[in-house]
């Protein structure tokens, strides 16, 4: 995609050489991070990442690869729950209610 980038009329004067690919640089549980490279003129280094960024999200889309959007799971885990009482407590009115729970936040992606 990026040499179709380079290719186009509209794009080969503000890019000076064909785009290089430098590898991956990351692998984690928020995706993979691969390196590219696209040598611009002066102060067109913005509009030409904003135009393959936009690209990428084209193919994206054609492709079905949905971007992740972060997202939290919360576990409770309370060790005080009197299991003779219901799986929720009761508010009542005029009646507050407290107990200790322990969290735990996870961060997961979609795909």
């Amino acid at each position: 995609m990026g040499q179709e980038l380079y290719e186009d009329p509209q794009w080969q004067e503000p890019i000076l050489e064909a785009p290089e690919i430098l590898g991956v640089d990351e692998i984690s549980h928020k995706g993979i991070l691969i390196r590219l490279l696209i040598k611009t003129q002066p102060l067109q280094q913005w509009s030409v990442a904003r135009e393959f960024r936009r690209r990428l999200k084209n193919v994206f889309d054609q492709q079905g690869i949905k971007v992740g959007i972060p997202q939290q799971k919360m576990y409770i885990n309370d060790t005080s729950f009197n299991h003779d009482q219901p799986d929720f407590p009761l508010v009542k009115i005029g009646k507050k209610i407290t107990f200790k729970i322990d969290l735990k936040i996870c961060n997961q992606l979609p795909w």
